[in-house]
């Protein structure tokens, strides 16, 4: 059983206009820093397992009840305020509620078998992801996925696994060049995937990939997509804990202030 007291306050946009309230949890999942993506304009989905009563086991009509270690999610609710809550279609690929995995913070377990998340339509344009994950030592076969967006029969790759190396694809009429860094296996990290009209811009841990850009265009338009696989395969083993979409290629220091946030949160070091 995982539970957690909370109260709510309210924290100024870093432009000074907005407000919002969120919850501050207090023991294991404390709220860090008065970070609040809300904060940054543009925010159009955000997973977070450091929210536990986020988290459901069941895919349609889920209950209000607290998930224990081990349970199967069948719905990852949205923070963000747009209720783009993403799903488990059957209950067969639901990932598995692990209830501390960094930080002494939950996350979701998937298997690399057949687990996975769908993502609602969202619009794209230029658009930032941002994903905190673990890749586990055998997750590297086949390509697994972070996650993907469906462009209508072809897939950006946003962060798949090879070697070692994390890979960035975006695809326009044809595949488009691809960034690397290295993965460090069983080691959580920060990826960001920041695409601005042709150029797609990747960092780790806030550091950007070599080469930091390549060219590419993401399809704009109302998308779906997908956590932990790409289509119905190339599955994802591992941890993934939070995961954040923004509908415009963030400024360098709004992205850091995410990058930064998350770093704090969940003990990962960013520059």
């Amino acid at each position: 059983f995982f539970s957690s007291r909370r109260r709510h306050t309210r924290f100024r946009n870093v432009t000074g206009v907005q407000t919002c309230a969120l919850p501050i949890f207090y023991g294991r999942n404390k709220f860090v820093g008065g970070f609040n993506p809300k904060s940054i304009k543009g925010l159009q989905l955000w997973v977070s397992s450091r929210y536990p009563e986020s988290m459901y086991r069941e895919i349609s009509n889920p209950l209000n009840l607290s998930v224990s270690n081990g349970d199967p999610i069948g719905t990852w609710k949205d923070l963000s305020g747009n209720n783009r809550h993403v799903t488990a279609s059957t209950d067969a690929k639901r990932p598995t509620f692990t209830s501390s995995t960094l930080n002494g913070l939950p996350g979701l377990t998937f298997d690399g078998s057949d687990d996975r998340l769908d993502i609602p339509a969202i619009t794209y344009n230029d658009t930032t992801f941002f994903i905190i994950a673990k890749c586990t030592n055998s997750s590297y076969a086949g390509f697994p996925e972070l996650f993907t967006i469906d462009q209508g029969g072809r897939y950006v790759d946003n962060y798949y696994i090879s070697s070692n190396n994390i890979e960035a694809v975006l695809f326009s009429v044809g595949p488009i060049a691809k960034v690397n860094n290295t993965v460090v296996p069983e080691t959580f990290m920060v990826f960001t995937q920041k695409i601005t009209g042709s150029t797609n811009q990747c960092y780790v841990n806030g550091t950007a990939t070599t080469p930091a850009s390549h060219a590419g265009t993401l399809v704009t338009g109302s998308k779906t997509g997908t956590i932990g696989a790409r289509g119905s395969g190339q599955q994802f083993a591992g941890v993934i804990c939070e995961f954040l979409v923004f509908n415009q290629s963030l400024s360098n220091s709004s992205r850091q202030y995410i990058e930064r946030g998350l770093g704090s949160a969940w003990g990962i070091q960013v520059l």
